[in-house]
């Protein structure tokens, strides 16, 4: 009776020991080599589903298909599902890694602009104003007027400046703005907004000249450099002065890689 009772209850405890060992050794099994060697072959997982998997082995391979029309493959590394070759679940958008190991766009922006206006140009260059900031993400803030570039890259640069002139005799003028890098005018990048009033009666709004200048550069640029906007009068008489607009001048500074 108790020998019968032992042997019932060992043969319980053998059975859930083997059901708990074929649940976790699933995808294992054991292979003879030509040498007569048994060898222990997993046998990974592939499953096509929008839940994770259970108790999955390390290299099992899950296309997670949770989001119509955009299957994502993960791979288990032991402890977590990741990302492969895919794109970032992170909320951001050149290429970086996010916290669950995919791919994602880093974007790196900074729109600034003159929101005062009324500073005079003339046969003297001047740095422009820049002091509010429409978008910044990856930028350092804007201080002395100057775009500080975050990381190594090329970027896509694009400004713009406003000016008026006060009511003349007809002569012709021109301002000229030039984009500098770290205090140095960089080559290629000028740009001219032309002038001419002919009423000499007032300087009201009415009898004033105004004109952009304006211009898109793309270039490789170094973590640290420093982007600013400069005028000066370029043609005209030295007695003719320039005088930006509120809102009028701006610059945009986007990385692209």
């Amino acid at each position: 009776m108790n020998s019968s009772f032992f042997d019932i209850r060992s043969f319980i405890i053998l059975t859930c020991a083997l059901v708990f060992f074929l649940n976790t050794k699933a995808q294992e099994v054991n292979v003879v080599d030509n040498k007569g060697t048994i060898n222990t072959v997993r046998n990974n997982q592939v499953t096509t589903s929008n839940t994770a998997p259970l108790s999955p082995l390390e290299n099992d391979v899950w296309f997670d298909n949770n989001i119509a029309n955009n299957i994502i493959t993960k791979k288990w590394n032991g402890s977590a599902w990741i990302i492969v070759g895919g794109v970032s679940t992170d909320a951001n958008n050149a290429l970086a890694t996010g916290s669950d190991n995919g791919a994602y766009k880093a974007l790196r922006i900074m729109d600034v602009y003159d929101d005062v206006g009324g500073q005079r140009v003339n046969n003297q260059l001047v740095q422009l104003n820049l002091d509010i900031e429409r978008a910044n993400v990856g930028f350092t803030s804007i201080t002395n007027d100057e775009v500080v570039i975050p990381e190594d890259g090329y970027y896509k640069v694009v400004y713009h400046a406003t000016f008026r002139t006060e009511a003349g005799d007809g002569t012709r003028t021109t301002a000229r703005v030039e984009l500098q890098i770290d205090g140095n005018r960089e080559p290629g990048t000028d740009s001219y907004s032309y002038h001419r009033q002919n009423n000499t009666a007032n300087n009201s709004a009415s009898n004033v000249s105004t004109s952009t200048a304006g211009r898109t550069l793309i270039k490789y640029f170094v973590a640290g450099e420093a982007l600013s906007l400069h005028a000066v009068r370029f043609e005209g008489p030295n007695n003719r002065q320039f005088e930006t607009l509120a809102e009028g001048t701006g610059i945009t500074v986007h990385k692209l890689n």
